[in-house]
């Protein structure tokens, strides 16, 4: 975090991780010095690359997307429900996730989304529109 004091950008330190009980800890936040941007745009793009790992597998978020399909006996399904299911499945939020996973060439499905604005999962993918 950068504090101008008196008309003079200075950074503040690195400050110790803050520590919960029964989670991980969380990572300190980069400190940010104008007088040497090379370094502290290093650290930056560093802390930007490095992955949060949510432990869930695609293959488990669309496995649950399939069971959906198959009990519900429906060709298409609004997202959010599904990442709803999604979330009391597995415990944590995974909207994103949810999406990059249906979206991805593997999964066998696509999102559609509608002039409402809602986003349906459907079956099969979709064909991509042909460069003219």
């Amino acid at each position: 975090m950068v504090q101008k004091l008196g008309g003079k950008a200075t950074a503040k330190p690195a400050t110790a991780p803050v520590v919960d009980e029964g989670k991980k800890e969380t990572k300190v936040p980069v400190s940010i010095d104008l007088s040497n941007l090379r370094d502290t745009y290093s650290n930056l793009e560093a802390a930007c690359k490095e992955k949060s790992a949510t432990g869930v597998k695609a293959d488990d978020m669309i496995a649950v997307v399939t069971k959906v399909f198959e009990e519900t006996g429906k060709d298409e399904l609004l997202l959010a429900p599904v990442a709803n299911i999604v979330k009391a499945q597995f415990g944590k939020k995974l909207y994103n996730q949810l999406r990059s996973s249906i979206l991805a060439k593997t999964s066998g499905y696509d999102l559609d989304t509608r002039e409402s604005g809602q986003v349906f999962i459907v079956k099969g993918k979709k064909e991509k529109p042909a460069d003219e």
